[in-house]
């Protein structure tokens, strides 16, 4: 009993073996006719083509420290989504719609959010206001 276990535990990781040597003589093929790396996905992943707009708005805080620009928006999408990029850091944020009281409230998985009201907005992570600001033609008014 136990040699016919070990025998099927032999023919398990031979057969384990051979599948991952072949994907990795797969990708090494691939990466070098064609320079691209290939990296296995999960197969429940989905790719779709997103639009980016370097011209789209650009708000800047009131401070003048960071700038921030809608790249991309997915109105058919439920919830809505958008792109954001930080231009100061060069960071992207993947933000879907949230409920808001007043204006436009987007949050990503980390709790980073922009909430545009008008031409303002507030760009903040959780409970804490990091910066706020207006759109880059129309400065906000300090009171």
């Amino acid at each position: 009993m136990k040699k016919v276990l070990l025998g099927i535990a032999a023919i398990a990781i031979i057969v384990a073996a051979c599948n991952s040597k072949k994907e990795k003589t797969d990708t090494e093929e691939i990466t070098r006719t064609d320079s691209t790396a290939v990296i296995p996905k999960d197969s429940t992943a989905t790719t779709s083509k997103v639009d980016v707009d370097n011209d789209g708005v650009l708000y800047i805080s009131s401070d003048e420290e960071y700038r921030f620009r809608i790249i991309s928006r997915e109105t058919d999408s439920k919830p809505a989504k958008i792109l954001l990029r930080n231009e100061t850091s060069g960071r992207i944020y993947d933000m879907e719609r949230v409920i808001s009281a007043s204006g436009e409230k987007y949050q990503d998985a980390d709790g980073n959010y922009l909430w545009i009201k008008g031409d303002d907005f507030t760009f903040g992570k959780a409970d804490k206001i990091v910066a706020e600001g207006s759109v880059s033609s129309k400065p906000k008014e300090t009171h």
